[in-house]
């Protein structure tokens, strides 16, 4: 987990290139801290470096409505 919000049960992966090699294990991560009541979502390091404002944005919408934006 690259962040964690405790409050909103939610965390936050950032995912770059490795993603692709890791996916099955990015994969069980997830469904284990799902199993354990928390939230996931994943964002791309580009996007999270070159939009930072764009992500904190998602990651609030996200937290406000319980699910990411359409």
């Amino acid at each position: 987990v690259d962040f964690l919000c405790v409050e909103g049960r939610l965390n936050v992966e950032v995912d770059g290139g490795q993603y692709d090699l890791e996916k099955e294990a990015d994969q069980r991560r997830t469904a284990d801290l799902e199993a354990r009541g928390s939230r996931v979502i994943r964002v791309w390091n580009n996007e999270a470096l070159q939009n930072t404002d764009g992500v904190v944005q998602y990651i609030l919408q996200f937290l406000s409505a319980g699910h990411p934006p359409p």
